[in-house]
């Protein structure tokens, strides 16, 4: 889930930075610049993914989540960045500093997220393929017990 939600992070990307591009051509390079979109679709593919293997009653709560956390996370993205004045220089560095710390801490935490959704794909891989294993030994033990009884009927 966390990869078609990048794939559809891009395009919405893709998408806004046109609509930037025609409005704001000036600031084309800080937008592209930016993969914050990426960012916040690893959320969103993060919550998707835990409500569908969640219980039933848990999965709005998760569904919630994956609309609410990137929105909000895209919505404090853009008041950093347009937060960021020329005119008032201390202000200005602040909010630069502030974008870095947020911008990293945004990062750190979607690779966790990332981590721990793999650990869990590899749990489930796992067990996956262990049951594929003893559903194709019991497969293999019925067709030894079928050619063993095809060989103990006399032929007339």
């Amino acid at each position: 889930a966390i990869v078609y939600a990048v794939c559809v992070g891009v395009g919405f990307a893709f998408a806004e930075n046109i609509e930037y591009f025609i409005m704001y051509p000036e600031s084309m390079t800080m937008r592209m610049l930016t993969p914050g979109h990426f960012i916040f679709a690893v959320f969103m593919g993060f919550f998707i993914a835990r409500a569908r293997f969640t219980k039933a009653m848990h999965r709005s709560k998760y569904m919630a989540l994956a609309f609410a956390a990137p929105v909000a996370a895209h919505w404090f993205w853009d008041w950093v960045c347009f937060s960021m004045s020329e005119e008032d220089e201390i202000i200005a560095a602040l909010m630069i500093i502030f974008f870095v710390i947020f911008y990293i801490t945004m990062l750190v935490v979607s690779v966790k997220v990332i981590k721990t959704q793999r650990r869990r794909d590899d749990a489930l891989y796992a067990a996956q393929k262990e049951y594929a294993k003893l559903m194709a030994e019991e497969q293999a033990q019925a067709e030894g017990r079928n050619a063993q009884a095809e060989r103990q009927v006399p032929t007339e």
